[in-house]
């Protein structure tokens, strides 16, 4: 399930926005309720003042002593508050805040807790993370860390280059798949040529199906390197039906470049389709889409890549 779809689930009302005003300390009365029913596993409901961005630092600052809560459910809740008060702040200092907040709760060193801030971390602006939450996640990168895999590649999404030793060691024989691979695709994103190749030489490899496209091109989106994003619009081009359709009541083979053209879309400035919020593009006739799409990178090959997102 990701990021977004817990947070409808969690939040069923959050679209509704209100007023911004004051509320003096009348809103942490309300938290403190609010997180004391989660405790007790009573139904309860958020106080409508989450959606205040000019409470939004009171809010969050509040929330700490929650993430080391006895209580997972209550600890695992403030995790997710944290998250949707900032990654859909408009204030970029607020969502620095909650970045370093996200990052504070991996001082436990529970590895659940570890897996959940990750996740949530791939959804914020590069630009979001401050100095300190970079410095976080150098020190993160240790032989032992839970969650290694991920950390190294958030590495690679920082730009953290001084790294760059640490990690390669990582994508050497005697280290387990994963990390071997995801020690790559950070080297990648970091410009590093040999990890571009490797990666390629190894991608090519593989026959064109399902699989690839779903378990690995968004590994080579991750880079944000051109060659491992070539190889995919190569593939956006082919007309041979390689892949399958996600409906498994009418599954039948089709060209894997509608897969490839969803995969693209939010990763290409200019890319010629709007895309909708859960990622994937607008379309209500896809084989116009998809030939508009080809015939789109047939006349801008010198496209830009986007390279703020995990």
């Amino acid at each position: 399930m990701t990021i977004k779809k817990i947070i409808f689930i969690l939040l069923p009302c959050f679209h509704i926005l209100i007023p911004s005003r004051a509320y003096g300390q009348e809103w942490k009365t309300k938290f403190d309720a609010y997180f004391n029913n989660i405790r007790a596993n009573t139904p309860t409901t958020l106080p409508v003042e989450i959606n205040d961005n000019s409470l939004a630092e009171d809010i969050l600052n509040s929330l700490e002593p929650y993430f080391i809560d006895s209580i997972a459910s209550v600890r695992i809740r403030s995790y997710e508050l944290c998250h949707f008060i900032t990654s859909t702040s408009p204030t970029r200092a607020i969502r620095t805040l909650g970045v370093d907040l996200l990052l504070s709760a991996c001082k436990s060193g529970d590895a659940q807790t570890t897996g959940i801030v990750l996740n949530m971390l791939k959804t914020f602006d590069n630009n979001d993370f401050s100095q300190t939450a970079k410095a976080y996640v150098s020190d993160a990168l240790q032989d032992n860390a839970a969650h290694l895999a991920e950390w190294t590649k958030l590495a690679g999404f920082l730009d953290l280059r001084a790294l760059i030793p640490r990690i390669k060691t990582y994508s050497q024989p005697g280290k387990t798949p994963a990390l071997r691979w995801a020690a790559l695709l950070s080297l990648a994103r970091l410009q590093q040529a040999w990890a571009i190749e490797e990666i390629m030489v190894r991608v090519r490899r593989l026959p064109l199906n399902d699989d690839l496209v779903y378990r690995i091109f968004p590994d080579l989106i991750f880079t944000r390197q051109r060659a491992p994003i070539d190889y995919m619009v190569e593939v956006l081009h082919q007309d041979n039906a390689s892949c399958l359709t996600a409906d498994v009541e009418n599954e039948h083979s089709i060209p894997c470049g509608y897969r490839v053209m969803e995969q693209l879309a939010r990763v290409i400035d200019g890319f010629p389709l709007e895309v909708g919020e859960g990622g994937d593009v607008i379309t209500a006739d896809y084989p116009t889409a998809l030939t508009l799409v080809r015939k789109w990178f047939r006349m801008n090959n010198n496209y830009h890549i986007l390279e703020n997102r995990f």
